[in-house]
């Protein structure tokens, strides 16, 4: 059976927009991986193309801030989903950019761009743990990876305000930064609203929270996320503007291409 890629349960749910579908009814016999892949799915399912602007803010532990505008273009192709992100502003790292590229079989390969320097280079290893532009989010993490190699648990159900939610335990069976990951999915729509990450030792390392959803046409988006880490600080991600029916093509969305602004 070949692999069933999936976008991490981070930055990407901003770049997959979800089908507007119809409510489920709730189906406490529904084994908890066919609730994820249901998620995954409806986070996935309709995203042909889009380009749009982001803005990234970040404070850490001592109070500092950081505001970062972006521009990102996304597509899927026949090898896999790739992601381009390019930084407007501010104007000490306008023009800095990186490729997000999905492999099909392998790991998913990350590029970056620096002006000052004119090169692309390529983030492997274990750079792929290194904070991206300084945020509480790490290269791996926007990764993709393959979301069907880990074992399931179904928890006590809970309810984020009105919503009635399956909890999901998601154990790595491969290499991954996290021990489990424990997932929060609305029982009506299978939207994942949060999901709370463990490392090695069992500690809850930081937990994501899916802030806002918003509608372009007949397609639902995450409009806005935000990441906090155990130690304190946050990470927010907010959609300024989208346009899903975009549609850039591969040689927009290759390593050569970061050095075009």
């Amino acid at each position: 059976m070949p692999r069933r890629h999936a976008p991490r349960l981070l930055f990407t749910l901003l770049l997959a927009p979800l089908l507007l579908a119809a409510p489920r009814p709730a189906a406490a016999q529904e084994k908890a991986d066919a609730i994820v892949r249901a998620a995954v799915d409806q986070n996935t399912t309709g995203l042909q193309a889009g380009v749009g602007t982001l803005t990234l803010s970040s404070e850490d532990t001592s109070g500092t801030r950081k505001l970062r505008q972006l521009a990102f273009k996304g597509a899927s192709t026949p090898e896999g989903r790739r992601t381009l992100i390019r930084l407007l502003a501010p104007e000490d790292v306008r023009g800095q950019a990186f490729l997000f590229q999905e492999i099909k079989e392998g790991d998913d390969l990350v590029y970056s761009y620096l002006p000052a320097f004119g090169a692309t280079r390529r983030i492997s290893g274990g750079q792929k743990r290194g904070a991206f532009m300084g945020t509480h989010f790490t290269f791996a993490d926007l990764e993709s990876r393959d979301i069907q190699d880990a074992t399931y648990k179904t928890l006590k159900d809970e309810k984020l305000g009105d919503a009635e939610c399956h909890v999901i335990e998601a154990t790595p069976r491969g290499e991954s930064d996290y021990s489990r990951i424990v997932l929060t999915i609305r029982k009506q729509d299978r939207t994942l609203l949060k999901a709370r990450f463990y490392d090695k030792a069992g500690n809850e390392a930081k937990t994501l929270f899916v802030e806002k959803l918003d509608k372009s046409g007949d397609q639902r988006y995450v409009k806005q996320l935000v990441l906090r880490p155990r130690e304190g600080g946050y990470t927010r991600i907010t959609v300024d503007a989208i346009d899903l029916q975009a549609k850039p093509s591969a040689a927009e969305l290759s390593p050569e291409a970061l050095a075009n602004e």
